[in-house]
């Protein structure tokens, strides 16, 4: 089934209400996933000042703060044009998307993935679905 609507009034309201309750979830679901990233874990200290983590996270866990600088990275944002609104939350930091992925060199694994964002947004989704629809609810009185 497709729905054409043409009342340019009621398409901003529709819109403005889904991206509203996008931005609810993705504040909510940036605070999940730095929760999930912020077990905290003993740590040392090169000589050269590296930082690094003395019991590191598990294979298929999420991983475990070192420094933070991972945790403080997750940020939201909503993106939208006259037809869709999209939902992003990522990092910005290289080596986040190695702890999710894992790293390989010659197709051969160096490091098992650690994964927290796609899992955390898959955990949340139907809260995401569910937020946006109460928006538009709330917005047209539903």
């Amino acid at each position: 089934m497709t729905v054409r609507i043409t009342d340019e009034a009621f398409k901003r309201r529709l819109m403005g209400a889904v991206e509203r309750g996008l931005g609810q979830q993705g504040a909510y679901t940036q605070g999940a996933i730095q929760q999930k990233i912020g077990r905290s874990q003993p740590v040392g200290r090169s000589k050269s000042g590296r930082t690094w983590g003395k019991n590191p996270s598990l294979p298929g866990e999420p991983p475990k703060k070192v420094t933070g600088e991972l945790q403080r990275s997750i940020a939201w944002a909503t993106e939208s044009d006259t037809s869709s609104v999209a939902l992003q939350v990522g990092m910005n930091l290289p080596y986040g998307r190695y702890l999710e992925e894992g790293t390989s060199k010659d197709g051969k694994p160096l490091m098992a993935p650690r994964p927290y964002l796609r899992v955390t947004l898959i955990e949340r989704l139907k809260r995401i679905q569910a937020g946006v629809a109460a928006a538009v609810r709330a917005e047209f009185k539903l």
